[in-house]
């Protein structure tokens, strides 16, 4: 069975979850995040900051668990780069993502405004930006 996996990416706070969430109601297909499916495995929270320690091995870890699911058709929301420890941006390897066999990537996009004002409902944290 090939299986049909719709990526959803875009920033922390751009509405993936609330997106994913819709679709998967409208679609009637279930819908997982990569940082719930790599934390099941590795057992590592991920808070407030969204820091990652080591994105390889996590990358690693969402193609198993994604290989793992049974459902033929289903949403996976996630990122193409995130947070090192030292606030640095770490890219991931396109590479993952063709491992992952994607049918469809769904960028996400919104306003700087939108995406704080997100990001402050859903961690009461302001973040202060300097353009």
């Amino acid at each position: 069975m090939d299986k049909k996996i719709i990526f959803i990416a875009g920033s922390y706070g751009v509405g993936k979850t609330t997106i994913c969430n819709q679709l998967a109601n409208i679609l009637k297909i279930p819908s997982y995040s990569a940082s719930d499916l790599i934390s099941k495995q590795n057992k590592e929270s991920y808070g407030k900051n969204k820091y990652v320690k080591d994105s390889n091995l996590n990358q690693n870890i969402l193609v198993e668990q994604v290989s793992q699911i049974k459902d033929e058709i289903f949403i996976v929301n996630g990122h193409f780069c995130l947070k090192a420890p030292n606030n640095n941006i770490i890219l991931l390897d396109k590479d993952i993502f063709k491992q992952l066999s994607l049918e469809a990537i769904v960028l996400i996009e919104s306003s700087s405004e939108l995406i704080l004002q997100n990001l402050y409902n859903r961690d009461q944290k302001n973040i202060i930006m300097n353009l």
